[in-house]
Protein backbone atom coordinates (compact mmCIF):
# COMPACT_ATOMS: atom_id res chain seq x y z
CA UNK A 1 0.00 0.00 0.00
CA UNK A 2 2.67 2.20 0.91
CA UNK A 3 4.79 1.79 -2.45
CA UNK A 4 1.47 2.77 -4.22
CA UNK A 5 1.31 5.74 -2.27
CA UNK A 6 4.66 6.60 -3.28
CA UNK A 7 3.87 6.01 -6.93
CA UNK A 8 0.92 8.04 -6.83
CA UNK A 9 2.40 10.84 -5.04
CA UNK A 10 5.39 10.43 -7.84
CA UNK A 11 2.81 10.88 -10.62
CA UNK A 12 0.72 13.50 -8.86
CA UNK A 13 3.97 15.75 -8.31
CA UNK A 14 4.91 15.37 -11.86
CA UNK A 15 1.75 16.30 -13.28
CA UNK A 16 1.33 19.12 -10.93
CA UNK A 17 4.80 20.53 -12.13
CA UNK A 18 3.50 20.12 -15.67
CA UNK A 19 0.61 22.02 -15.22
CA UNK A 20 2.46 24.88 -14.21
CA UNK A 21 5.14 25.13 -16.45
CA UNK A 22 2.04 25.00 -19.27
CA UNK A 23 0.46 27.40 -17.38
CA UNK A 24 3.53 29.82 -17.17
CA UNK A 25 4.52 28.99 -20.73
CA UNK A 26 0.47 30.79 -21.63
CA UNK A 27 1.05 33.41 -19.33
CA UNK A 28 3.71 35.04 -21.47
CA UNK A 29 4.13 38.75 -20.34
CA UNK A 30 2.39 41.46 -21.98
CA UNK A 31 4.59 43.96 -23.79
CA UNK A 32 3.42 47.10 -25.18
CA UNK A 33 5.53 47.89 -27.70
CA UNK A 34 6.25 46.44 -31.32
CA UNK A 35 7.51 42.83 -31.77
CA UNK A 36 10.38 42.68 -34.44
CA UNK A 37 10.35 39.83 -36.66
CA UNK A 38 11.59 39.05 -39.96
CA UNK A 39 9.09 40.01 -42.48
CA UNK A 40 10.18 36.80 -45.07
CA UNK A 41 8.23 34.47 -42.49
CA UNK A 42 11.55 32.43 -41.95
CA UNK A 43 11.55 32.73 -38.21
CA UNK A 44 13.94 29.90 -37.42
CA UNK A 45 16.94 29.17 -35.18
CA UNK A 46 19.18 28.93 -37.75
CA UNK A 47 17.55 32.41 -39.15
CA UNK A 48 18.43 34.38 -36.27
CA UNK A 49 21.64 32.54 -35.39
CA UNK A 50 23.17 34.35 -38.54
CA UNK A 51 20.86 37.07 -39.18
CA UNK A 52 19.65 38.77 -35.58
CA UNK A 53 22.17 41.56 -36.38
CA UNK A 54 20.53 42.55 -39.72
CA UNK A 55 17.43 42.34 -37.49
CA UNK A 56 18.72 44.72 -34.54
CA UNK A 57 19.56 47.24 -37.63
CA UNK A 58 16.50 47.40 -38.61
CA UNK A 59 14.79 47.98 -35.40
CA UNK A 60 17.41 50.42 -34.12
CA UNK A 61 16.19 52.42 -37.34
CA UNK A 62 12.40 51.77 -36.83
CA UNK A 63 12.20 52.31 -33.46
CA UNK A 64 15.08 53.16 -31.37
CA UNK A 65 15.88 56.01 -32.95
CA UNK A 66 13.37 57.60 -32.68
CA UNK A 67 12.73 56.45 -28.68
CA UNK A 68 10.69 53.58 -29.09
CA UNK A 69 11.30 50.27 -28.07
CA UNK A 70 11.01 46.48 -29.51
CA UNK A 71 10.89 43.48 -28.92
CA UNK A 72 11.77 40.60 -29.83
CA UNK A 73 12.57 36.74 -30.20
CA UNK A 74 15.27 35.73 -26.88
CA UNK A 75 17.22 32.81 -28.33
CA UNK A 76 18.76 32.93 -24.72
CA UNK A 77 15.20 32.08 -22.99
CA UNK A 78 12.37 31.38 -25.54
CA UNK A 79 9.84 31.11 -23.05
CA UNK A 80 9.75 35.24 -23.24
CA UNK A 81 10.62 38.12 -25.22
CA UNK A 82 14.04 40.27 -24.80
CA UNK A 83 13.55 44.30 -24.98
CA UNK A 84 15.75 46.44 -26.40
CA UNK A 85 15.46 49.84 -25.09
CA UNK A 86 16.35 53.98 -26.94
CA UNK A 87 18.93 55.25 -25.36
CA UNK A 88 16.64 57.53 -23.29
CA UNK A 89 15.72 55.34 -20.98
CA UNK A 90 20.12 54.80 -20.26
CA UNK A 91 19.89 57.25 -17.02
CA UNK A 92 16.94 55.47 -15.23
CA UNK A 93 18.43 51.38 -16.49
CA UNK A 94 21.89 52.59 -15.05
CA UNK A 95 20.71 54.24 -11.42
CA UNK A 96 17.77 51.37 -11.24
CA UNK A 97 18.87 49.04 -8.09
CA UNK A 98 20.22 45.37 -9.14
CA UNK A 99 17.19 44.25 -6.61
CA UNK A 100 15.01 45.30 -9.16
CA UNK A 101 16.78 45.34 -12.96
CA UNK A 102 19.69 42.53 -12.35
CA UNK A 103 22.72 42.15 -14.52
CA UNK A 104 23.62 39.37 -12.66
CA UNK A 105 20.25 37.75 -13.03
CA UNK A 106 20.45 38.16 -16.93
CA UNK A 107 24.09 36.49 -16.64
CA UNK A 108 23.16 33.30 -14.93
CA UNK A 109 19.90 32.71 -16.43
CA UNK A 110 21.08 33.55 -19.60
CA UNK A 111 23.99 30.73 -19.47
CA UNK A 112 22.00 28.51 -17.24
CA UNK A 113 25.17 28.26 -15.11
CA UNK A 114 23.73 27.47 -12.05
CA UNK A 115 22.26 24.37 -13.78
CA UNK A 116 25.26 23.14 -15.48
CA UNK A 117 27.90 23.82 -12.76
CA UNK A 118 29.25 26.80 -14.62
CA UNK A 119 30.69 29.78 -12.59
CA UNK A 120 28.07 32.48 -11.42
CA UNK A 121 28.78 36.32 -11.23
CA UNK A 122 28.66 37.41 -7.16
CA UNK A 123 28.83 40.68 -5.41
CA UNK A 124 32.35 39.04 -4.15
CA UNK A 125 33.86 39.10 -7.45
CA UNK A 126 32.29 42.01 -8.94
CA UNK A 127 33.32 44.22 -5.54
CA UNK A 128 36.96 42.71 -5.47
CA UNK A 129 37.84 43.68 -8.86
CA UNK A 130 36.36 47.14 -7.99
CA UNK A 131 38.27 47.12 -5.25
CA UNK A 132 41.40 44.65 -4.95
CA UNK A 133 42.39 44.83 -8.26
CA UNK A 134 41.77 48.25 -9.69
CA UNK A 135 44.04 49.34 -6.57
CA UNK A 136 47.06 47.62 -7.05
CA UNK A 137 47.22 47.73 -11.28
CA UNK A 138 50.09 50.01 -11.30
CA UNK A 139 52.00 47.44 -9.26
CA UNK A 140 50.82 44.86 -12.39
CA UNK A 141 52.42 46.66 -15.19
CA UNK A 142 55.89 45.01 -14.92
CA UNK A 143 54.66 41.81 -14.82
CA UNK A 144 52.42 41.91 -17.34
CA UNK A 145 54.83 43.18 -19.37
CA UNK A 146 57.14 40.46 -18.47
CA UNK A 147 54.41 37.23 -19.13
CA UNK A 148 53.48 39.02 -22.42
CA UNK A 149 57.48 38.75 -23.34
CA UNK A 150 58.16 35.29 -22.33
CA UNK A 151 54.07 34.27 -23.69
CA UNK A 152 55.15 36.31 -27.10
CA UNK A 153 58.34 33.57 -27.64
CA UNK A 154 56.25 30.96 -27.57
CA UNK A 155 53.52 31.46 -29.77
CA UNK A 156 55.25 33.16 -32.53
CA UNK A 157 57.89 31.28 -34.30
CA UNK A 158 61.18 32.91 -35.18
CA UNK A 159 60.18 34.83 -38.20
CA UNK A 160 63.42 36.58 -40.36
CA UNK A 161 61.37 36.90 -42.73
CA UNK A 162 57.12 36.99 -43.70
CA UNK A 163 55.82 34.39 -41.68
CA UNK A 164 52.32 34.02 -41.23
CA UNK A 165 50.59 33.19 -37.70
CA UNK A 166 47.00 33.06 -37.18
CA UNK A 167 45.72 35.99 -35.23
CA UNK A 168 43.12 34.54 -32.53
CA UNK A 169 45.65 31.40 -31.97
CA UNK A 170 48.04 34.18 -31.02
CA UNK A 171 45.87 36.33 -28.47
CA UNK A 172 43.92 33.88 -27.17
CA UNK A 173 47.21 31.76 -25.28
CA UNK A 174 48.54 35.38 -24.84
CA UNK A 175 45.75 37.13 -22.97
CA UNK A 176 45.21 33.98 -21.15
CA UNK A 177 48.30 33.92 -19.65
CA UNK A 178 48.06 37.24 -19.54
CA UNK A 179 45.34 37.53 -17.14
CA UNK A 180 45.77 34.81 -14.99
CA UNK A 181 49.26 36.34 -13.99
CA UNK A 182 47.46 39.55 -13.29
CA UNK A 183 44.75 38.12 -11.41
CA UNK A 184 45.82 34.40 -9.99
CA UNK A 185 49.33 35.53 -9.23
CA UNK A 186 52.88 34.25 -10.52
CA UNK A 187 51.95 30.56 -9.72
CA UNK A 188 49.97 29.57 -11.98
CA UNK A 189 49.95 31.71 -15.12
CA UNK A 190 52.88 29.19 -16.87
CA UNK A 191 51.05 25.96 -15.37
CA UNK A 192 50.43 23.96 -18.09
CA UNK A 193 47.92 22.17 -16.29
CA UNK A 194 46.46 24.85 -15.56
CA UNK A 195 45.40 26.23 -18.09
CA UNK A 196 44.40 22.73 -19.54
CA UNK A 197 42.19 22.67 -16.66
CA UNK A 198 40.87 25.95 -17.72
CA UNK A 199 40.47 25.52 -21.38
CA UNK A 200 38.59 22.13 -20.72
CA UNK A 201 36.31 24.03 -18.76
CA UNK A 202 35.14 26.38 -20.84
CA UNK A 203 34.92 24.27 -23.96
CA UNK A 204 32.62 22.09 -21.98
CA UNK A 205 30.87 25.32 -20.30
CA UNK A 206 29.91 26.49 -23.58
CA UNK A 207 28.61 23.44 -25.10
CA UNK A 208 26.82 22.56 -22.26
CA UNK A 209 25.19 26.05 -21.65
CA UNK A 210 23.96 26.23 -25.54
CA UNK A 211 22.67 22.39 -25.43
CA UNK A 212 21.03 22.54 -22.08
CA UNK A 213 19.85 25.72 -22.91
CA UNK A 214 18.00 24.74 -26.03
CA UNK A 215 17.27 21.18 -25.32
CA UNK A 216 15.77 21.11 -21.74
CA UNK A 217 12.89 22.56 -19.95
CA UNK A 218 13.82 24.98 -17.75
CA UNK A 219 12.42 23.04 -14.92
CA UNK A 220 14.56 19.49 -15.90
CA UNK A 221 17.42 21.53 -16.50
CA UNK A 222 19.05 20.44 -13.03
CA UNK A 223 18.99 17.00 -13.97
CA UNK A 224 21.46 17.63 -17.03
CA UNK A 225 24.43 16.77 -14.40
CA UNK A 226 23.05 12.85 -14.59
CA UNK A 227 22.77 12.74 -18.46
CA UNK A 228 24.79 15.45 -20.43
CA UNK A 229 28.68 14.58 -21.05
CA UNK A 230 29.56 18.46 -21.09
CA UNK A 231 28.22 19.18 -17.86
CA UNK A 232 29.83 15.71 -16.32
CA UNK A 233 33.19 17.60 -17.95
CA UNK A 234 32.54 20.77 -16.35
CA UNK A 235 32.58 19.40 -12.55
CA UNK A 236 35.67 17.10 -13.61
CA UNK A 237 37.31 20.34 -14.65
CA UNK A 238 36.51 21.88 -11.27
CA UNK A 239 38.03 19.30 -9.32
CA UNK A 240 40.86 19.39 -10.88
CA UNK A 241 41.31 23.27 -10.19
CA UNK A 242 40.07 22.44 -7.00
CA UNK A 243 43.28 20.07 -6.22
CA UNK A 244 45.74 22.73 -8.09
CA UNK A 245 44.41 25.92 -6.06
CA UNK A 246 44.05 24.17 -2.32
CA UNK A 247 47.99 23.99 -2.14
CA UNK A 248 47.88 28.09 -3.15
CA UNK A 249 44.73 28.50 -0.79
CA UNK A 250 46.48 27.55 2.16
CA UNK A 251 49.51 29.27 1.75
CA UNK A 252 47.15 32.63 1.86
CA UNK A 253 45.45 31.59 4.97
CA UNK A 254 48.49 31.22 6.90
CA UNK A 255 49.43 34.14 5.30
CA UNK A 256 46.67 35.85 6.54
CA UNK A 257 46.70 34.32 10.01
CA UNK A 258 50.22 35.72 9.89
CA UNK A 259 49.18 39.46 9.76
CA UNK A 260 46.18 38.61 12.12
CA UNK A 261 48.56 38.06 14.47
CA UNK A 262 51.16 40.86 13.49
CA UNK A 263 49.92 43.96 12.66
CA UNK A 264 53.24 44.81 10.68
CA UNK A 265 53.01 41.81 8.51
CA UNK A 266 52.89 42.82 5.00
CA UNK A 267 50.73 40.65 2.72
CA UNK A 268 52.91 38.33 1.39
CA UNK A 269 50.84 37.72 -1.97
CA UNK A 270 48.91 40.39 -3.92
CA UNK A 271 45.86 38.66 -6.06
CA UNK A 272 42.87 37.54 -6.49
CA UNK A 273 42.81 34.43 -4.15
CA UNK A 274 44.39 36.16 -1.21
CA UNK A 275 42.09 39.05 -1.63
CA UNK A 276 39.07 36.14 -1.73
CA UNK A 277 40.52 34.20 0.83
CA UNK A 278 41.07 37.53 2.93
CA UNK A 279 37.02 38.45 2.15
CA UNK A 280 35.61 34.94 3.38
CA UNK A 281 37.55 34.83 6.62
CA UNK A 282 36.42 38.76 6.97
CA UNK A 283 33.04 37.27 7.25
CA UNK A 284 33.87 34.14 9.03
CA UNK A 285 32.98 31.99 6.58
CA UNK A 286 35.12 28.70 5.93
CA UNK A 287 37.43 28.72 3.03
CA UNK A 288 36.65 26.44 0.77
CA UNK A 289 38.63 25.49 -2.75
CA UNK A 290 35.19 24.78 -4.58
CA UNK A 291 34.02 28.05 -4.28
CA UNK A 292 37.83 29.71 -4.73
CA UNK A 293 37.34 27.68 -7.98
CA UNK A 294 34.00 28.96 -9.42
CA UNK A 295 35.09 32.91 -8.22
CA UNK A 296 38.36 32.21 -9.97
CA UNK A 297 36.63 31.04 -13.21
CA UNK A 298 34.53 33.41 -13.44
CA UNK A 299 36.87 36.13 -13.45
CA UNK A 300 38.89 34.76 -15.76
CA UNK A 301 35.69 33.47 -17.96
CA UNK A 302 34.71 37.80 -17.74
CA UNK A 303 37.66 38.32 -19.32
CA UNK A 304 39.47 36.18 -21.47
CA UNK A 305 37.06 35.98 -24.52
CA UNK A 306 35.95 39.09 -25.12
CA UNK A 307 38.99 40.24 -24.47
CA UNK A 308 40.70 38.20 -27.39
CA UNK A 309 37.54 38.77 -29.43
CA UNK A 310 38.29 43.08 -28.86
CA UNK A 311 41.77 42.62 -29.21
CA UNK A 312 41.70 40.55 -32.58
CA UNK A 313 39.20 43.15 -34.00
CA UNK A 314 41.63 45.38 -33.18
CA UNK A 315 44.88 43.68 -34.81
CA UNK A 316 42.64 43.35 -38.14
CA UNK A 317 41.95 46.95 -37.92
CA UNK A 318 45.48 47.86 -37.53
CA UNK A 319 46.96 45.47 -40.03
CA UNK A 320 44.91 47.03 -42.39
CA UNK A 321 46.70 50.63 -41.80
CA UNK A 322 49.80 50.38 -41.46
CA UNK A 323 49.84 54.07 -41.34
CA UNK A 324 48.56 54.08 -38.03
CA UNK A 325 51.35 51.64 -37.31
CA UNK A 326 54.34 53.89 -37.76
CA UNK A 327 52.69 56.53 -35.93
CA UNK A 328 51.78 54.32 -32.69
CA UNK A 329 55.56 53.32 -32.99
CA UNK A 330 56.89 56.97 -32.83
CA UNK A 331 54.97 57.61 -29.94
CA UNK A 332 56.02 54.51 -28.22
CA UNK A 333 59.56 55.66 -28.86
CA UNK A 334 58.62 59.56 -27.67
CA UNK A 335 57.31 58.53 -24.78
CA UNK A 336 59.44 56.04 -23.56
CA UNK A 337 62.05 58.07 -23.84
CA UNK A 338 60.39 60.82 -21.64
CA UNK A 339 58.83 58.28 -19.11
CA UNK A 340 62.18 55.87 -18.92
CA UNK A 341 59.94 52.75 -18.07
CA UNK A 342 56.11 51.87 -18.76
CA UNK A 343 53.54 52.57 -15.92
CA UNK A 344 50.03 53.42 -15.98
CA UNK A 345 50.80 56.83 -16.25
CA UNK A 346 53.17 56.24 -19.02
CA UNK A 347 50.80 53.89 -20.55
CA UNK A 348 48.59 56.89 -20.46
CA UNK A 349 50.77 58.73 -22.55
CA UNK A 350 49.99 56.78 -25.21
CA UNK A 351 47.13 58.46 -26.80
CA UNK A 352 47.24 57.89 -30.40
CA UNK A 353 47.08 53.59 -29.60
CA UNK A 354 44.27 55.27 -26.98
CA UNK A 355 42.63 56.63 -29.74
CA UNK A 356 42.81 53.81 -32.12
CA UNK A 357 41.98 51.20 -29.89
CA UNK A 358 38.43 53.40 -29.03
CA UNK A 359 38.06 54.09 -32.10
CA UNK A 360 38.51 50.27 -33.38
CA UNK A 361 35.99 49.71 -30.22
CA UNK A 362 33.14 52.08 -31.37
CA UNK A 363 33.16 50.90 -35.06
CA UNK A 364 34.02 47.00 -34.47
CA UNK A 365 32.87 45.50 -31.28
CA UNK A 366 31.70 42.28 -31.55
CA UNK A 367 28.86 43.02 -29.10
CA UNK A 368 25.88 44.60 -30.59
CA UNK A 369 23.96 45.12 -27.19
CA UNK A 370 25.44 45.93 -23.53
CA UNK A 371 23.35 47.16 -20.33
CA UNK A 372 21.99 43.59 -20.32
CA UNK A 373 19.40 43.34 -17.10
CA UNK A 374 16.76 41.05 -15.50
CA UNK A 375 13.79 42.62 -14.24
CA UNK A 376 13.44 40.76 -11.18
CA UNK A 377 9.63 41.89 -10.66
CA UNK A 378 7.51 44.30 -12.51
CA UNK A 379 9.81 47.50 -13.35
CA UNK A 380 8.02 50.77 -14.47
CA UNK A 381 9.92 53.81 -16.57
CA UNK A 382 9.14 57.35 -15.56
CA UNK A 383 7.20 57.60 -18.93
CA UNK A 384 5.13 54.37 -18.05
CA UNK A 385 6.72 51.70 -19.79
CA UNK A 386 6.28 48.61 -18.18
CA UNK A 387 8.44 45.55 -18.20
CA UNK A 388 6.97 42.80 -16.32
CA UNK A 389 9.00 40.89 -13.86
CA UNK A 390 10.99 37.88 -15.83
CA UNK A 391 11.85 39.89 -19.17
CA UNK A 392 15.26 40.91 -20.05
CA UNK A 393 16.55 43.97 -21.38
CA UNK A 394 19.60 45.52 -23.17
CA UNK A 395 20.30 48.58 -24.96
CA UNK A 396 22.23 48.98 -28.35
CA UNK A 397 25.72 49.51 -28.36
CA UNK A 398 27.61 48.82 -31.68
CA UNK A 399 24.21 50.71 -33.33
CA UNK A 400 25.01 53.95 -31.24
CA UNK A 401 28.76 53.59 -31.98
CA UNK A 402 28.00 53.90 -35.84
CA UNK A 403 25.44 56.71 -35.60
CA UNK A 404 25.93 59.45 -37.99
CA UNK A 405 23.75 61.61 -35.86
CA UNK A 406 26.11 61.30 -33.11
CA UNK A 407 29.54 60.49 -34.76
CA UNK A 408 30.89 62.74 -36.98
CA UNK A 409 31.68 60.50 -40.43
CA UNK A 410 30.48 57.71 -38.24
CA UNK A 411 31.33 55.52 -41.36
CA UNK A 412 34.68 56.68 -41.54
CA UNK A 413 37.82 54.90 -39.42
CA UNK A 414 39.24 57.63 -38.14
CA UNK A 415 41.91 56.86 -35.74
CA UNK A 416 42.99 60.03 -34.24
CA UNK A 417 39.73 61.20 -33.47
CA UNK A 418 39.69 60.51 -29.53
CA UNK A 419 42.98 61.78 -29.53
CA UNK A 420 41.38 65.08 -30.84
CA UNK A 421 38.57 65.01 -28.53
CA UNK A 422 40.95 64.45 -25.77
CA UNK A 423 43.26 67.48 -27.02
CA UNK A 424 40.52 70.01 -27.70
CA UNK A 425 38.40 69.27 -24.16
CA UNK A 426 39.08 67.14 -20.92
CA UNK A 427 42.04 64.95 -21.22
CA UNK A 428 40.51 62.64 -18.49
CA UNK A 429 37.51 62.19 -20.97
CA UNK A 430 37.29 60.21 -24.18
CA UNK A 431 39.98 57.52 -23.27
CA UNK A 432 39.44 53.64 -24.12
CA UNK A 433 38.39 52.62 -20.97
CA UNK A 434 36.25 55.86 -20.63
CA UNK A 435 32.13 55.68 -20.40
CA UNK A 436 30.16 57.27 -23.54
CA UNK A 437 26.70 57.70 -23.38
CA UNK A 438 26.46 57.25 -27.64
CA UNK A 439 28.61 54.28 -26.99
CA UNK A 440 27.86 51.72 -24.54
CA UNK A 441 30.99 49.07 -25.14
CA UNK A 442 31.50 48.98 -21.13
CA UNK A 443 28.18 49.55 -20.08
CA UNK A 444 27.02 52.29 -17.99
CA UNK A 445 27.00 53.82 -14.33
CA UNK A 446 27.86 52.29 -11.09
CA UNK A 447 27.54 48.75 -12.84
CA UNK A 448 30.22 49.21 -16.10
CA UNK A 449 32.47 46.58 -16.02
CA UNK A 450 34.83 47.07 -13.27
CA UNK A 451 37.82 45.36 -15.39
CA UNK A 452 37.64 47.65 -18.22
CA UNK A 453 41.42 49.26 -16.39
CA UNK A 454 42.62 45.86 -16.61
CA UNK A 455 42.11 45.49 -19.51
CA UNK A 456 43.05 48.78 -21.10
CA UNK A 457 46.62 47.95 -20.07
CA UNK A 458 47.07 44.53 -20.82
CA UNK A 459 45.44 45.25 -24.71
CA UNK A 460 48.26 48.27 -24.97
CA UNK A 461 51.18 46.28 -23.10
CA UNK A 462 50.30 43.62 -25.90
CA UNK A 463 50.12 45.89 -28.89
CA UNK A 464 52.89 47.94 -27.89
CA UNK A 465 55.08 44.89 -27.77
CA UNK A 466 53.59 43.74 -31.62
CA UNK A 467 54.10 46.65 -33.15
CA UNK A 468 57.58 47.47 -32.19
CA UNK A 469 59.08 43.77 -32.38
CA UNK A 470 57.37 43.18 -35.60
CA UNK A 471 56.41 44.63 -38.94
CA UNK A 472 52.42 43.20 -39.70
CA UNK A 473 51.14 43.00 -42.91
CA UNK A 474 48.02 40.57 -45.01
CA UNK A 475 48.97 38.61 -47.16
CA UNK A 476 49.37 39.72 -50.92
CA UNK A 477 46.18 40.65 -52.25
CA UNK A 478 44.40 41.51 -49.17
CA UNK A 479 44.08 45.42 -48.01
CA UNK A 480 41.39 45.32 -45.96
CA UNK A 481 40.61 43.00 -42.72
CA UNK A 482 38.14 39.90 -43.75
CA UNK A 483 34.55 39.71 -43.05
CA UNK A 484 32.86 39.30 -39.52
CA UNK A 485 30.95 36.11 -38.36
CA UNK A 486 27.89 36.66 -37.58
CA UNK A 487 26.32 34.59 -34.69
CA UNK A 488 22.68 36.09 -32.34
CA UNK A 489 23.08 39.83 -31.03
CA UNK A 490 26.95 40.18 -31.92
CA UNK A 491 29.70 40.09 -35.00
CA UNK A 492 32.99 38.33 -34.57
CA UNK A 493 35.67 39.13 -35.82
CA UNK A 494 36.96 36.49 -38.02
CA UNK A 495 39.00 33.68 -36.20
CA UNK A 496 40.32 32.45 -39.20
CA UNK A 497 41.94 35.26 -40.13
CA UNK A 498 46.09 35.15 -40.73
CA UNK A 499 48.34 37.51 -40.69
CA UNK A 500 52.23 37.95 -41.32
CA UNK A 501 54.52 39.02 -39.24
CA UNK A 502 58.37 39.68 -39.32
CA UNK A 503 60.57 40.44 -36.59
CA UNK A 504 61.92 43.92 -37.10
Amino acid sequence: MSVLLVQTSAIALVAWLLIRYVAKLARKPKLDMAYLDFEDGDNSLQRYLNSTCDLLERGYEQYLKKGLPFAMFNYMDVSTPIVTLPVKYLGEVRSASASKLSFTSFLNKSTVAEDIGAPLVTDRVIHMVRQDLNKTLNELIEPIQQACDQVLQAVIPPCPDWTPVNGHMLLWPLISRIMTRALLGPELWSNDEWHAVVMSYFQAGHAASQRVRDTYRPWLRWTAKYFEKEVKAIYAARRKGEDILQPLIDARIADAVNRANNSQQKPGFNDAIQWLVDSYMAEKKPVKAAEIMQDVAFLLAASLQSTTLNSLSMLLDLVERPESVAEIRDEISQVYAQYGSWTRQSLGALRVLDSFLKESQRLNTFQFNTMQRRALEDYTFKDGLRIPAGTSIVMPSRLLGRDPDLHTDAAEFDAKRWKRMRDQGDATKFHFASLEDNMLPWGSGPHACPGRFLVQEVIKIIFMRLVTKYDIKFSDGIESRPPDFPQHAGSNPNVMAMVLFKER
